[in-house]
């Protein structure tokens, strides 16, 4: 397996390797070493046309990042000292790519080649997913990247799955000639068999392999089992990697096992959860973690036994009934909850209602004024429990000078 300086002591190794997928304005510098910094083996940059790299300049910035860029100052592609970078190239000729690859290579520890990507910028070019149906120019541009960086630099590809021919028109159908659905399938497959022979036989390192055919989207699920087929083809000393819908622990121990696969691409998955290349250390932990949780808190650093919970307070005493004459207790007829008294604030009177001044003491209740209408429906007072009021004092006796005549004249006295 070829090793580089630039990926610092560890060797350059795809057996076993989870690696960041190649993702168009995602995989730049930054959320390059997010992805180192959280366990990824190998870290794809996203794919940089051949003829522009060609025309780019190497200068060291003032932080020491090898920087990459064109003439009128733009930024191509930037990498730091012994980061375990592959360079993705898209190309479609095998000079061009050359041409690309020696101007970085000093930089990155392998140089892959975009076989699968269905974007349209990448395809108009001859680039990308156009590839899969061109087996000679594949073979051109791969012999001769291999023959020139082979020792020095790993050379791979990434591609999909290839689409079924159009199948023939079809007989007249009788009840002998019944339609065959598995067929378009069984053809995928061979068309995809005989291109990954053909990879293999140009002396790659390794082969990625997206689990997607050209027309699908990511709403489409990934076929595994063709991965499956593929690797049972090829010969076991060429490293295979899968591409397409692992997005947790799980998803990837199933994957493993299912295809035979060699190592992971993590695309979408790395998006939303860098923290994944963390893999079976973390998960562990994790899992440890939370079968201690179940009786505890989890603090930062340690699980600390919950805090006692406080006694709950004793319920309230019953309120005391009042007595009557006799000393017995005395039940309301209609018992209730003990309401506020029937007071309003003087900032919640409505502004048509008019001011009632207070009522002076010593005056009874029915000397006072008779409330409104709008006062008596929009006051409700609470229901008391039913009292018998003392009768009122018999009014003194009339004598003679209490006696008047009626007065049959109210003209107002005149003057004098």
């Amino acid at each position: 397996m070829a090793t580089s300086e630039a990926g610092g002591e560890r060797p350059w190794e795809y057996r076993g390797a989870w690696a960041l997928a190649p993702m168009v304005r995602i995989n730049t510098l930054p959320f390059r070493l997010l992805c180192a910094e959280h366990g990824a083996d190998l870290l794809y940059s996203e794919e940089l046309v051949d003829k522009s790299v060609a025309a780019c300049r190497r200068s060291v910035s003032a932080r020491g990042e090898a920087e990459y860029r064109h003439a009128d100052g733009k930024l191509i592609f930037s990498t730091v000292p012994h980061e375990r970078v592959a360079f993705q190239l898209g190309t479609a000729s095998g000079p061009d790519a050359l041409a690309a690859a020696n101007v970085v290579v000093d930089d990155v520890c392998a140089v892959d080649v975009n076989m699968g990507c269905p974007v349209r910028f990448s395809t108009q070019g001859g680039m990308g997913s156009s590839l899969l149906t061109q087996p000679e120019r594949v073979r051109d541009i791969l012999t001769t990247l291999v023959r020139s960086l082979g020792g020095r630099r790993a050379v791979t590809c990434k591609i999909r799955l290839l689409e079924a021919p159009p199948p023939p028109p079809p007989p007249p159908l009788t009840r002998a000639n019944r339609p065959v659905t598995p067929a378009a399938a069984r053809q995928t497959t061979a068309a995809t068999l005989d291109l990954t022979r053909m990879i293999a036989s140009c002396g790659v390192d390794a082969l990625a392999v997206h689990c997607r055919r050209v027309p699908d989207r990511p709403r489409h699920w990934a076929q595994w089992d063709a991965l499956t087929r593929i690797r049972q083809t090829l010969p076991p000393s060429l490293p295979l990697l899968l591409n397409g819908d692992v997005f947790s622990l799980d998803d990837a121990r199933r994957a493993l096992d299912e295809t035979g696969a060699d190592g992971l691409m993590l695309a979408r998955g790395a998006l939303w959860n860098a923290s994944l290349f963390g893999r079976e250390e973390r998960a562990a932990r994790a899992r440890a973690a939370a079968r201690a949780c179940v009786g505890g808190v989890l603090s930062r650093d340690r699980l600390v036994s919950p805090p006692p919970r406080r006694p709950a307070p004793p319920p309230p005493a019953p309120a005391r009934l009042p007595r009557c004459a006799g000393g017995s207790a005395r039940q309301p007829s209609n018992p209730r909850p003990e309401a506020p008294p029937a007071t309003r604030p003087a900032a919640s009177r409505p502004p048509s209602e008019p001011h009632r001044p207070p009522r002076p003491s010593g005056t009874s209740p029915s000397q006072s004024p008779s409330p409104t209408t709008s006062e008596t429906q929009s006051t409700t007072l609470p229901a008391q429990p039913h009292r018998t009021a003392p009768p009122p004092p018999p009014p003194p006796p009339l004598t003679a000078a209490d006696r008047r005549p009626p007065t049959t004249d109210r003209r107002p006295p005149s003057g004098p």
